[in-house]
């Protein structure tokens, strides 16, 4: 499924003046802000980090102390102040339950508690550490979604006992019901919140549909999924352009309508009512730094936004980022990206079992049983589709569940006006999006076109008043005037 352009050209606009008013204050107001947290000790800005929802920087104090400060982005997070006070939650009770590496966190606050004007944010350690992303990746190739085929196993190794172990710490946390993490005026963290997820914030950020809030928190695995396969439906009857024609928007709904039919059969009527746990949505190698690329020790985990309080069954699968690209994004449910990724399972649940068979943990019952469990009876690729969004009938996860359902095309049965209610109106949605993008990209157009105008007016009339302006003349030479 495509994005509503319309919607990410709006949402560029707002990182962009967001990114514009961080740059005017990163460094003036910003370190007075933030001596403030020290008692006015003079502090300065050292780097800045760019990632995909959140923007860094480190600052130095005199003392040489190092913090680093975090802002939620306005365009490329949806609710600053409900992400960050969830993780915070996340990050305090996690550093007291596990001795997973968190940075410490010194102070945070919402939009209101910033008076720089740019949003909720967190102050914390600076961790020093190389990116477990950056070292798995191919060098040639940074924006690769996959892992390098010539990274020696053993190293995955001394990686996967590290990650196991966190996994291991995570899932001994257990909880009565399903949500998120927040923190009472008297400092208590209890599962108080709302669930908050990535897939929620993906689907708002790039189609404009905002998920239909839940009342409170759930008491089961199954009311959960039913949940969240309703968001996929609300997106599809929500976005404009959620379809490309006629076959593929009836195609799209009974996809959708079979999977929520499909859905009884992979819940664990075991676990269905707890206990439950603590899942990360944003978990995966780039969110954990390592000290060096020769010794690979774990020394932070950052970045726990979108982490919730989930049915178990979906801390029971393996971990859908091991060869970075996920399932959903995968070309096939059985070709050389599953082969690839079940060679790196194999080393990750050996890990585990190794750390298991230590704690003398019950085989039946321990966590890398039940995640290679999860690979045979298919909820793996189920939680895939409940993790994930923009999918189609044509999905990878998908195609691998419709092998596992007996009769799967009887699923979900829709009638027939029903069905071509739903065609009409998405046809009619997408004709008018596309009437309305058009119409968006010409009146940009020509109000960059005027923009530029005026800024070419602006730089031949200072050249003219000052031949020899350096910054006008390099303006002049970039944008092609000739002078």
């Amino acid at each position: 499924m495509d994005f509503d352009r319309r919607v990410d050209t709006c949402n560029m606009d707002r990182a962009l003046e967001w990114g514009a008013a961080f740059d005017k204050e990163r460094n003036t107001t910003l370190p007075q802000w933030l001596s403030g947290y020290r008692n006015r000790q003079p502090c300065e800005v050292l780097t800045t980090y760019h990632g995909s929802f959140n923007w860094s920087c480190s600052v130095r104090f005199n003392d040489g102390i190092t913090w680093l400060v975090r802002f939620a982005v306005p365009g490329k997070v949806m609710d600053g102040d409900a992400k960050v006070a969830r993780e915070v939650a996340t990050m305090y009770y996690v550093k007291s339950h596990t001795t997973i590496p968190v940075p410490a966190i010194h102070h945070w606050g919402l939009s209101e508690d910033n008076p720089s004007g740019l949003g909720a944010f967190i102050i914390m350690d600076f961790i020093s550490g190389v990116s477990l992303r950056d070292i798995l990746t191919d060098e040639t190739n940074p924006d690769s979604k996959i892992l390098k085929s010539d990274f020696p196993n053993e190293k995955l190794r001394i990686l996967y006992r590290q990650i196991a172990d966190f996994h291991l710490q995570l899932y001994q946390l257990d909880f009565s019901s399903i949500g998120a993490l927040s923190m009472g005026d008297d400092g208590r963290i209890t599962v108080n919140a709302r669930p908050l997820t990535l897939k929620m914030q993906e689907i708002e950020a790039h189609s404009g549909v905002k998920i239909a809030a839940c009342e409170n928190q759930f008491s089961s695995a199954t009311e959960y999924f039913n949940y969240v396969a309703q968001q996929d439906l609300q997106h599809l009857h929500g976005q404009a352009n959620s379809v490309d024609d006629a076959a593929d928007a009836e195609a799209k709904l009974v996809f959708r309508h079979q999977l929520i039919a499909s859905i009884p059969q992979f819940v664990r009527r075991d676990h269905d009512l707890g206990p439950f746990k603590l899942a990360c949505d944003d978990m995966r190698y780039g969110n954990m730094l390592v000290n060096n690329p020769q010794d690979l020790n774990i020394v932070s985990v950052i970045d726990w936004e979108w982490t919730n309080i989930v049915p178990a069954q979906m801390s029971q699968s393996p971990p859908q980022w091991l060869m970075i690209r996920k399932p959903a994004d995968w070309s096939s449910c059985d070709g050389d990206e599953f082969d690839r990724y079940n060679h790196l399972l194999d080393l990750y649940l050996d890990e585990m079992k190794k750390l298991e068979s230590s704690r003398n943990t019950n085989t039946e019952d321990s966590l890398s049983h039940l995640m290679r469990q999860s690979m045979s009876d298919g909820k793996f690729w189920f939680h895939a589709l409940i993790e994930s969004c923009y999918d189609a009938d044509y999905s990878p996860p998908w195609k691998a569940l419709r092998k596992l359902i007996p009769n799967i095309d009887k699923h979900g049965y829709l009638p027939e006006p029903y069905r071509r209610a739903f065609v009409d109106k998405k046809l009619e949605d997408l004709a008018t999006y596309t009437a309305l993008w058009e119409a968006m990209q010409a009146k940009r157009e020509t109000e960059n076109k005027r923009k530029e105008q005026e800024l070419e007016n602006t730089i031949r009339r200072v050249l003219a008043e000052e031949p020899d302006n350096v910054p006008a003349l390099k303006l002049a030479s970039q944008m092609g005037i000739i002078v």
